[in-house]
């Protein structure tokens, strides 16, 4: 088993991200927010070598676990990018995450693409893409990669193209309060950036599409049953009224499944 450490730089590095409060804020669970985001069972002010014990502490009792489940021959560039993004998902999450396997597998370029899948988080209740989130997933993708086996990208033999799956990144970007107040006036919200489309929440997930397509799919059976009665030279007087019951069914599943698909989530 190999014994990784986070090294003094690495240590900065993520208490840059996680921020700093000199003085405690209360948490729902009953703790308190102090220092660079550790959970105090006493409201307690810090000064800032306290607080950067505490998080040292912190992140020798993940390393004590990481070490359990890293490969040897990772590079310490590579452990403090490990070590941010497990402090910040936690270690259950950290252990069933798509990174891990990718680490495990050698797979470096796929480990660090997984962490931007991790750029969420839930804001007035609704789950957002966050500006600080993307910032230090990108930091620690950098990070990380600074240490993996590189080889080079001739631009005119490898042209670069566009991914569509990342584009949600360059949506317009939005403010909401956040409830993390700043340690200057415990009463004044920071502001938190969100990215978002054009509404300020997520559109239809993947089970709402699905139930969207089935709509359609009925809907669409349905006007063309309805087409089959009106077109058939066998088709009986009594046939009309089912075939434009059909059609009006038809066509006000079609309405309601894309009136659907225009709602926010």
């Amino acid at each position: 088993m190999p014994h990784y450490a986070v090294s003094a730089d690495g240590v900065r590095f993520i208490a840059r991200f996680e921020g700093f409060l000199d003085r405690p804020v209360p948490l729902q669970d009953g703790r308190f927010l102090v220092g660079h985001g550790a959970a105090s069972a006493a409201a307690r002010s810090v000064g800032p070598e306290d607080a950067l014990d505490a998080l040292r502490a912190d992140l020798d009792a993940l390393m004590r676990a990481m070490n359990a489940a890293l490969p040897d021959g990772l590079g310490q560039a590579q452990i403090d990018a490990l070590a941010s993004f497990g402090h910040s998902i936690g270690w259950d999450a950290f252990a069933g995450s798509e990174v891990l396997r990718r680490v495990q597998s050698g797979d470096h370029a796929a480990a660090a693409m997984a962490m931007l899948a991790w750029r969420k988080s839930s804001v007035l209740g609704d789950s957002a893409v966050v500006e600080p989130l993307v910032r230090r997933r990108i930091a620690e993708q950098a990070l990380y990669l600074s240490d993996a086996p590189a080889g080079a990208a001739p631009s005119l033999w490898l042209q670069p193209e566009i991914d569509p799956s990342c584009a949600v990144l360059g949506a317009p970007v939005a403010s909401a309060p956040a409830f993390l107040p700043n340690s200057d006036d415990a009463e004044e919200p920071l502001l938190l950036t969100v990215l978002a489309d054009d509404a300020p929440r997520a559109r239809a997930g993947r089970g709402d599409w699905a139930a969207i397509a089935v709509v359609a799919a009925l809907s669409c059976a349905a006007l063309a049953m309805a087409g089959a009665f009106f077109m058939s030279d066998a088709a009986a007087a009594a046939d009309t009224p089912a075939g434009a019951a059909l059609a009006v069914l038809g066509l006000a599943g079609l309405a309601v499944a894309a009136w659907h698909a225009q709602q926010p989530r």
